[in-house]
């Protein structure tokens, strides 16, 4: 299926980078790719903040599983937006991977890295409406 824009922009790209914001120190840094190869399109959002500590790795497309962690400034989240991400790349037929450095074990380079990829007959399209 090819992803709608719409829900592409607003339900995925703007929950993942909402939580690299959230879980960033002040003056951190967040990177953003996104890059379309013979009709894929792959994004990546890599903050360099708190990380995820492994039990909330692991379950952080679960619907039925507590995640909620609050923000370096206190912001509260719900814990649904990963599953919602996970829903709509699953929708799309794309694949979605996780990694994630908690500064206790990587003090030097903590955070977290979200890759999204999927197969799109038109992903230019859909990059060039993201960039605009």
């Amino acid at each position: 299926m090819c992803p709608d824009p719409t829900s592409l922009e607003h339900q995925v790209i703007n929950n993942l980078i909402s939580n690299a914001i959230k879980f960033s120190f002040v003056g951190g840094e967040i990177i953003v790719t996104v890059a379309g190869n013979n009709g894929s399109i792959t994004s990546c959002v890599r903050d360099y903040g708190t990380g995820m500590p492994d039990d909330v790795l692991h379950k952080i497309f679960d619907t039925r599983e507590p995640t909620t962690r609050v923000g370096t400034a206190n912001e509260k989240g719900t814990g649904f937006a990963m599953p919602v991400v996970h829903s709509y790349i699953e929708l799309y037929g794309g694949k979605i991977s996780v990694k994630s450095w908690p500064p206790a074990t990587h003090p030097k380079n903590s955070g977290t890295e979200i890759v999204i990829s999927f197969r799109s007959a038109s992903a230019q399209e859909v990059a060039i409406d993201m960039a605009a």
